[in-house]
C-alpha cells in the first residue's frame, strides 16, 4: 500500500515521542531560544496557510473557523529529523551560526506553509497518504523579514516543490537567497505568482534548507 511505503521511507526508527508543539525539538536545537517563542495555533484562510498568535493581531490575515496543524505523525517525524540533525556537526554549526545572525530565527513568528508539486494545487505541508511527499515547510517572520525553512524527510529522494511565502512581503519577480543548504541547490530562487506568492525549491534527502 502507498501509505505503508510513505511511512517506511519517511519514518524515524526511534520516534522521540509525543511533544506539545511541533517545533519544540527544533527550538531546543536552536541554542536555547525556547523562552523567546510563543506557542501558536494554525489557521487556514483560502489557500494561504499560516500560524496566528492566539491573542495577537496580524493585518491582512483573516482568521476563519477552519484550523489545521501538523498531525502526530508529522510531529514525530520532525522530532526524529532534528534528533538526527544534531549529530551532523558541520550542518548544526552552520545552523547555529545563522541563528545568531538572523533575528527572524530568534524572535520571528511561525507560519506553517502550503506546498505543491505542480505549482497549482497547494496543500498543507506534511506527510501525505496520497503522494510520496515528505516535506515540512514553515516560515519565521520578524519585522517584515521572512526566512523560509523546508525539510525533506525522504531518506533517498530529493524533493522539488513549490512553497508558499508571504504575499505581502515579496513582489513578483524578486528573489530569495539560499541561507542554509548545500551548494548543489540553487543560490537564488525567483518569487512567482502562485498561491499568492511562492518559490520552487529543491531539497536533498533528509535535508534542511533555508531561503530569505
Amino acid at each position: 500500500m502507498l501509505f505503508n511505503k510513505i511511512v517506511h521511507t519517511c519514518k524515524t526508527e526511534k520516534p522521540a515521542g509525543s511533544i506539545s508543539h511541533p517545533f519544540d525539538n527544533e527550538i531546543k536545537v536552536w541554542s536555547g531560544y525556547l523562552n523567546k517563542t510563543t506557542l501558536l495555533s494554525a489557521s487556514v484562510s483560502g489557500k494561504q496557510i499560516y500560524l496566528q498568535r492566539p491573542t495577537g493581531n496580524q493585518s491582512a490575515m483573516e482568521i476563519t473557523s477552519d484550523s489545521s496543524w501538523a498531525n502526530a505523525r508529522d510531529q514525530a517525524a520532525l522530532s526524529g529529523f532534528f534528533e538526527e540533525y544534531r549529530v551532523r556537526s558541520a550542518e548544526i554549526e552552520a545552523l547555529l551560526s545563522l541563528i545568531q545572525k538572523q533575528p527572524a530565527l530568534q524572535h520571528g513568528t511561525y507560519h506553517w506553509r502550503a506546498i505543491s508539486e505542480d505549482g497549482t494545487d497547494f496543500r498543507l505541508s506534511g506527510l501525505s497518504d496520497e503522494q510520496d511527499t515528505c516535506v515540512l515547510a514553515w516560515s519565521r517572520i520578524f519585522e517584515a523579514s521572512e526566512i523560509l525553512c523546508v525539510i525533506n524527510l525522504h531518506r533517498r529522494k530529493e524533493a522539488v516543490v513549490y512553497v508558499t511565502v508571504d504575499d505581502g512581503l515579496h513582489a513578483s519577480g524578486t528573489r530569495m537567497n539560499r541561507m542554509l543548504g548545500p551548494g548543489s541547490i540553487p543560490g537564488e530562487l525567483n518569487v512567482e505568482d502562485r498561491n499568492g506568492k511562492s518559490i520552487r525549491l529543491t531539497i536533498p534527502p533528509r535535508g534542511l534548507v533555508m531561503y530569505g
